[in-house]
């Protein structure tokens, strides 16, 4: 026996809905495991085992000298890789703006896996821990899309420098003195990079909010006729690196056909409340206007400023 036409009907409208409801839920059930699938954490980049500078300073030499100034200085939480051990030297030397005093063992030691070969002290050091490969990192910043491809060098995993925060992420950096220079932090097995122009040289500072890498810049701009450098201070506690304000410093601007502007200061890094506090930038020197034709003095501006950094 055939069922009634409103039986019949109500049966079709019953299975259709069954069949959304089924749709939806499939369609729920899918989305749900995209989600958690975006929320699993990073695959593990890959990890070597590195010492880290131990000492506040560490004093690093070109040459294995008892009077030779140090060409750079190494700083808390800086990776670098030990080369070889030597015999001891007794060391006593200019180590920035003042003197420097080491005796024991001599080391030579690697910033990044093709830098030149520096000499320190191992007693400067501290054991050996887990780091991210320069080239994990690397890779990491070559597949970032909102990074430009002049980022993306071909020389980052031999010139990549690792420094470990304090809270167990590392910060990462490559000097390139011209164009985009990729800046990363790798936290939770993540790597979130920017990119700094022009970048010389960088240190890692212990600013109130967090650490800080301060970068140098030069740029050149106009053909030339204008030049300048600049510090950047680059946040690095949170997530992704920010680059803070830039705070000018040397300046010549010659695209005046009368006269030539040039600005001259000296930074003084001022610590204005212990190793976790205050940290401020003090510039002195003065802005100068002279004539181009005769090289004659215009006007002369004094600078005297301070400019906190860390906590802007």
């Amino acid at each position: 026996m055939s069922p009634r036409p409103g039986l019949a009907f109500g049966l079709r409208s019953f299975t259709l809905f069954a069949s959304i409801a089924s749709i939806a839920s499939i369609a729920s059930i899918a989305s749900i495991a995209s989600i958690v699938a975006c929320d699993k954490p990073a695959p593990p980049l890959a990890t070597e085992r590195r010492p880290l500078i131990a000492s506040a300073e560490a004093p690093l030499l070109n040459e294995a000298e008892d009077d030779e100034a140090a060409t750079d200085i190494g700083r808390t939480g800086e990776v670098v890789e030990l080369v070889k051990e030597l015999g001891t030297l007794k060391w006593e030397a200019p180590m920035g703006d003042k003197i420097g005093k080491r005796d024991g063992r001599l080391i030579e030691v690697r910033q990044a896996p093709n830098d030149a070969i520096l000499f320190g002290w191992k007693d400067d050091l501290g054991p050996e821990v887990d780091v991210p490969t320069t080239a994990a990192i690397c890779e990491a910043i070559a597949r970032d899309p909102a990074l430009p491809p002049a980022a993306k060098l071909p020389t980052c995993a031999g010139l990549l420098r690792r420094v470990r925060l304090p809270d167990g992420a590392f910060a990462a950096y490559q000097v390139c003195s011209v164009g985009p220079c990729p800046v990363a932090v790798v936290r939770g097995g993540r790597v979130s990079a920017i990119t700094v122009e022009g970048m010389v040289k960088a240190r890692m500072l212990a600013a109130q909010a967090g650490p800080v890498l301060l970068a140098s810049t030069r740029w050149a701009r106009s053909g030339g006729a204008w030049t300048g450098g600049a510090l950047v201070p680059i946040k690095l506690w949170g997530g992704a690196p920010i680059a803070l304000p830039a705070i000018p410093l040397d300046e010549v601007d010659a695209r005046d056909r009368v006269k030539v502007v040039a600005r001259s200061v000296r930074p003084i890094l001022e610590d204005q409340g212990g190793p976790t506090g205050r940290l401020a930038v003090h510039l002195v020197g003065e802005l100068r206007e002279t004539a181009l034709a005769d090289g004659r003095e215009l006007a002369t501006t004094p600078i005297d400023v301070t400019v906190p950094i860390g906590d802007r």
